[in-house]
């Protein structure tokens, strides 16, 4: 990734330009985490796949995502796919 992330919404758009990069389109949620009923940080999608990704980044080793009853129940109502991007900070320079 060329940006040093700073943020989670710096990580966030990172996924999004690293996804699009492999041929998906990627749309990051305004505002995602901030709104109560907001499920995912971003959407995205092919012709023939859709997926609500949740985007996290953390110091661990390992990272268990303990919130993914929202996101999970949304994208089999809609009938897409769940997504966790994961970003291991430790296992990258600082």
């Amino acid at each position: 990734m060329a940006l040093k992330p700073k943020s989670q919404l710096q990580y966030e758009r990172n996924f999004c330009d690293l996804i699009s990069s492999q041929g998906y389109h990627a749309e990051r949620v305004a505002s995602s985490g901030r709104r109560q009923n907001s499920v995912c940080d971003a959407v995205c999608f092919t012709l023939t796949a859709v997926y609500l990704t949740e985007v996290k980044a953390t110091h661990a080793k390992k990272y268990a995502y303990k919130d993914t009853k929202d996101l999970i129940v949304t994208a089999e109502k809609v009938n897409v796919k769940a997504l966790l991007a994961v970003y291991f900070k430790s296992t990258h320079s600082s």
